[in-house]
């Protein structure tokens, strides 16, 4: 086994250690973090540029696209996309905005001060006054009258494209009808006024349209968010603060994070952290680990914290393979014929 820090991954030196005999590796917990609470008055002042997350089933979600950008570059957070795709529906792994973030990443985002939680449901129990809801409809009836305008011009732009195959038809149509030839007349100005006035939009057509945010200003309410005090967060904010690396989940990988060298959009994890909360591990436990990491062609990362309390990383690199394991077995095959040949 081959024992050594991540260091290289994380950009910052980490003592690393095991300690303990051959029945167990002895790899201690710590006090809870605080819960996060945020000044009511703070999100009101002019300066304040912090990200307001909504307050939807126990935690946050982000409805505007240009700050879940921010989040996602400059402080390298994912969350999940759970929205519906307005133009396939649903598919798995095709989600749009909202974006949900779980509680190790709210908890964080509270606790770097990048976003605030809010809570928008009196605002939107009460709804929006009559004068408001009239602006709304007026707009989304622009807004489908604008997509009806938009087909009509993309089909005008075809029959421009195509329009001498267009007066061909229409030529010979007319002949078809009876029109001698040489009285008929046709110039391209005239084809295609003659589409666009016949063009008609079916309402029933236009597209549903599904706002990222709430579309009339509102009232929100700044709520603290009850995170779970675990040495697990502990770790998750302790891995992001060392280095420029993504942490999502690690559930799907048998783990409790993931660590990315970059965005998990371009990026394969790289690393499979699993959380001790004591810092003896036995041989079995320790070995179904490695091995389940190993399936996965990923690092293992064994995290806790010591007898001083401080979080400590071990990385497992699994070095069995099958040829080794051959030469081992021919070794002790041939040592076992020297033994019986002197023997005799």
């Amino acid at each position: 086994m081959d024992e050594h820090t991540i260091s290289d991954t994380l950009q910052e030196p980490v003592e690393a250690g095991l300690q303990g005999g051959e029945e167990s590796l002895n790899l201690h917990e710590k006090p809870h973090l605080e819960a996060h609470t945020e000044n009511l008055n703070e999100v009101r002042k002019p300066s304040c540029n912090k990200i307001l997350l909504t307050q939807l089933n126990g935690t946050g979600y982000c409805f505007n696209a240009n700050d879940y950008m921010t989040i996602r570059k400059d402080y390298r957070i994912t969350g999940s996309f759970i929205g519906t795709n307005h133009v396939k529906g649903y598919v798995r792994k095709s989600q749009k905005l909202p974006v949900e973030f779980n509680e190790y990443e709210m908890q964080l985002l509270l606790d770097e001060n990048i976003a605030i939680l809010v809570s928008k449901k009196e605002a939107f129990e009460r709804g929006a006054d009559k004068k408001t809801e009239e602006e709304i409809l007026t707009k989304l009836e622009e807004r489908i009258l604008a997509q009806g305008y938009a087909l009509n011009e993309k089909k005008i732009q075809e029959t421009i494209k195509n329009i001498n195959r267009v007066m061909e038809g229409k030529r010979k149509k007319l002949i078809q009808s009876g029109v001698p030839a040489k009285d008929i007349k046709l110039s391209e100005d005239q084809v295609i006024q003659e589409m666009r006035s016949s063009m008609k939009f079916d309402r029933n057509n236009a597209q549903l349209e599904i706002p990222n945010q709430c579309l009339y200003n509102h009232e929100a309410q700044v709520v603290s968010f009850q995170g779970k005090d675990t040495l697990g967060y502990e770790i998750f904010r302790d891995i992001w603060k060392r280095g420029n690396v993504y942490v999502t989940l690690g559930g799907n990988f048998g783990g409790n994070f993931l660590i990315y060298p970059g965005d998990p959009l371009v990026f394969h994890a790289s690393h499979v952290v699993h959380v001790l909360q004591n810092p003896v591990i036995q041989p079995l436990h320790m070995i179904s680990k490695c091995r389940l990491t190993v399936n996965v062609n990923k690092i293992c990362i064994l995290a806790y914290k010591n007898s001083e309390n401080d979080i400590r990383y071990q990385t497992v690199h699994w070095e069995g393979s099958k040829d080794k394991l051959n030469i081992a077995s021919c070794k002790l095959k041939n040592d076992r014929s020297s033994d019986e040949d002197s023997d005799g």
